[in-house]
């Protein structure tokens, strides 16, 4: 938000500058640059090598945000052409927790988390896969 705001405050101050007759070059170059800025998008690292562009039902999603908060956890967020992390319709999210606890503990955290959440949200919902060891936590939440 704060680069967009001063992005409008640099252009209208350059507006103001020309409109009058006078040309002010450090103001020019500092729009150039916040410009520059706002048009690059900004690479996420891939943590878990799963590509920067997943396709799921014929959607294609884009790494849009990755982490890596600790030593045993890496969070990588997917999202459609133009949308942000502050607003989208539509995400895939990868986590991925390494350690002793075992995945069903995982699982069942945040199975709990979402439960919780369902009392605010009659949107959330969630399914839980598990196959040969392996669990999957499907959910949707209206947040």
């Amino acid at each position: 938000m704060k680069k967009i705001f001063i992005s409008s405050v640099l252009i209208l101050i350059n507006f103001i500058l020309l409109s009058c007759g006078k040309k002010n070059e450090a103001v020019t170059e500092k729009m150039k640059e916040v410009n520059e800025v706002k048009e690059q998008p900004k690479a996420f690292t891939d943590h878990l090598n799963a590509r920067n562009a997943i396709t799921f039902n014929n959607l294609k999603y884009d790494l849009a945000w990755s982490s890596h908060p600790s030593d045993n956890y890496y969070k990588q967020e997917y999202l459609m052409e133009e949308e942000t992390p502050q607003k989208f319709s539509k995400m895939i999210l990868l986590e991925f927790i390494t350690g002793k606890t075992p995945a069903k503990e995982v699982a069942a955290k945040k199975v709990n988390e979402l439960k919780k959440l369902k009392e605010s949200d009659p949107m959330a919902n969630y399914d839980v896969f598990e196959k040969n060891g392996e669990i999957m936590l499907d959910f949707f939440t209206e947040r």
